[in-house]
């Protein structure tokens, strides 16, 4: 964002860029702060995209990619059964971690009410 916006010790000297970078930082941070406040339920819905991300990105995607670098008929059976086994685990996770997020988030909105 910086380079972006020609915050630079050459364009603007060595005082003039670290109160930009200051400046810009600092609204930076109100504006983070101002969205996490001012959603309801930011947590709770912080936590489903975690569920969802983490798992998928941990486990799915580097099996995915595997198999499509290396071609699923080059492997052999114990790598085809040791990707499938990763990939499940992952889909496992994914499962359980929406669905305590969205019992979390179910319960604060019940509460609130």
């Amino acid at each position: 964002v910086e380079l972006a916006l020609g915050i630079t010790v050459e364009r603007l000297g060595k005082l003039k860029e670290l109160g930009s970078r200051v400046a810009l930082r600092t609204v930076l941070f109100g504006a983070i702060m101002g969205v996490a406040l001012g959603i309801p339920y930011f947590g709770d819905v912080m936590s489903l995209v975690g569920a969802f991300s983490t798992s998928l990105l941990l486990c799915v995607v580097p099996v995915v990619c595997y198999l499509r670098i290396r071609g699923w008929r080059q492997l052999g059976w114990p790598m085809r059964i040791l990707c499938i086994a990763v990939a499940a685990i992952g889909i496992y996770a994914c499962v359980l971690g929406a669905k305590g997020a969205i019992e979390d988030l179910r319960a604060d909105i019940a509460n609130d009410k």
